[in-house]
């Protein structure tokens, strides 16, 4: 292990486990190929020395989008061995590029070859931002990178521990990007080895069912890799294909949003079971239904972080699943509502300080301002209470539903509509009402086959929630509209909602 675990990088990790574990491998996809911690550690090398010759130099800028994939992967490590990444993620629209590029003050961005320039590619030339070019080799991992002399060659060598190593997006569902910066040794230069919330022994193989643009996907990628671990990265986020790649590759490790957990107890559910190699599932930042624990035998670990905290709360090794709760608390943590610090058991806002949370947001000091207190907490804009030391985690400020004056948590009108025969998905939200400026509506997902009634399910609610919580809208979906990292958004239900023009009128008990 290192002897300085919290002052390193990830250059140093990735030359330590080539020398120890070199002809083991690294990174798989879902075809059976495999990098070894030698020919990754070549990558690195050329790849460090390709972007040099070019001119790059180790705290430089250089911004790349990360589709799903094992090449994501790697060159995720490149960079974080040779610059200053900034991962973006693969479906950034233009526009949304366009605005960003400026603010980030990038020496060049990488975009792969190919026929059809990415979004990244135009946006990069619009805004005169140096393109260096991916080229795909042979293989699902390797590749070249080349372009035109963007300065005089570079001779410095890789990060240093207290060099800027990540520059990390965090634009949530509303608002311009916010940039959140975190030095090498903060970051990549982390060995998991030391993180009770995601223990692995070298060997270890872990598959990431989450994009390598976001924080989540690139922390468990760094976890695995930090401890001579390898690590899966599908090139697909499709969460009906979990099963069958953990039976292709027996890992011993799954970190997948909840909502793809549910995907698999699913599946669990309809017979499927997975291989005994299988030691523990990990989730984050969201509950997760009794009823999928039971129908996984494989420990599920639940966790709070975030991008801006790190870990706030956990479970596992040694911290038992507590029903209704995320995990203990490991942060200096308060519950606040309407500016009063609560008590035990009541709900407000989740507040973090401590030498976990960020400084502050690149580059907007205004957004800066409005994320912490004036005595120094930051707001993280999520619901929660606490008890006997463990936090429980209860949805968002933004997503409460205000109906003339009363707070609706829409999680408790979702949990009802989900015990209704043939709902398997649901998402309660506040539609725009003229009168009592929002009213709960619904959106649904039916099982194949299934017939609906929305006025007997209406009904039904009244009696569970009362008339002002029952939705008096229940629209049908194929599927349920989710962040990238497969979080429910209400807010883009919400958003339809208002643009349709057809706010929920006040119809009576019986109407929907």
């Amino acid at each position: 292990m290192f002897a300085d675990e919290g002052h390193t990088t990830f250059a140093a990790i990735v030359d330590r486990w080539a020398a120890e574990r070199a002809i083991h491998p690294v990174l798989g996809d879902e075809g059976g190929a495999l990098l070894t911690w030698r020919e990754l550690h070549r990558l690195v090398r050329e790849s460090c020395a390709a972007l040099r010759a070019l001119g790059v130099g180790r705290t430089d800028r250089v911004a790349a989008l990360m589709p799903p994939g094992p090449r994501s992967a790697a060159l995720l490590i490149v960079l974080g061995c040779s610059v200053t990444s900034v991962p973006l993620e693969a479906g950034m629209p233009e526009p949304e590029l366009l605005e960003l590029l400026p603010r980030l003050g990038l020496a060049a961005a990488v975009c792969l070859d190919g026929p059809q320039p990415s979004q990244l590619a135009a946006a990069a030339e619009k805004m005169g931002v140096p393109v260096i070019w991916l080229r795909p080799e042979s293989d699902p991992f390797r590749f070249r990178l080349d372009g035109a002399q963007i300065g005089p060659p570079s001779l410095a060598g890789a990060p240093g521990p207290d060099d800027p190593g990540v520059i990390i997006t965090t634009s949530g569902t509303t608002g311009r990007p916010k940039l959140v910066v975190h030095a090498q040794s903060r970051f990549w230069g982390r060995s998991g080895a030391f993180d009770p919330s995601f223990p692995v022994e070298p060997g270890w193989k872990t598959i990431v069912l989450s994009s390598m643009g976001l924080g989540i996907g690139m922390t468990t990628l760094r976890r695995s890799l930090a401890c001579g671990g390898m690590t899966v990265a599908p090139s697909t986020l499709d969460a009906s294909r979990i099963s069958s790649l953990a039976d292709a590759f027996d890992p011993d490790w799954l970190y997948m949003p909840p909502s793809s957990v549910s995907t698999l107890a699913a599946a669990a559910a309809g017979g499927w079971s997975p291989n005994p190699s299988l030691r523990y599932i990990r989730s984050s930042s969201a509950r997760l239904d009794s009823a999928v624990r039971e129908a996984l035998r494989t420990p599920i670990f639940d966790s709070y972080a975030s991008t801006e905290t790190g870990m706030v709360a956990r479970e596992g090794f040694g911290l038992p699943h507590r029903p209704g709760f995320v995990g203990r608390i490991e942060a200096e943590l308060r519950i606040v509502e309407d500016g009063r610090i609560m008590p035990e058991g009541t709900r407000g806002e989740i507040q973090v300080r401590g030498p976990r949370v960020f400084a502050g947001y690149f580059d907007d000091p205004d957004a800066t301002a409005r994320a912490f207190t004036a005595d120094g907490w930051y707001r993280t804009g999520d619901l929660g209470s606490v008890e006997d030391g463990y936090l429980a985690l209860l949805g968002r400020i933004d997503d409460l539903i205000n109906c003339g004056g009363r707070k609706i948590d829409p999680e408790v009108i979702e949990r009802a509509m989900r015990q209704w025969t043939g709902i398997v998905d649901a998402a309660a939200y506040g539609a725009p009402h003229a009168r009592l400026g929002q009213q709960p509506a619904a959106a649904v997902v039916l099982a194949p086959g299934c017939t609906f009634d929305r006025r007997a399910l209406r009904r039904w609610l009244i009696e569970r929630l009362g008339p002002n919580a029952a939705p008096k809208r229940i629209d049908v979906l194929e599927s349920l509209p989710r962040t990238a990292n497969g979080k429910l958004s209400r807010l883009r239900l919400a958003a339809a909602a208002a643009s349709a023009g057809e706010p929920c009128a006040d119809l009576g008990p019986d109407a929907v």
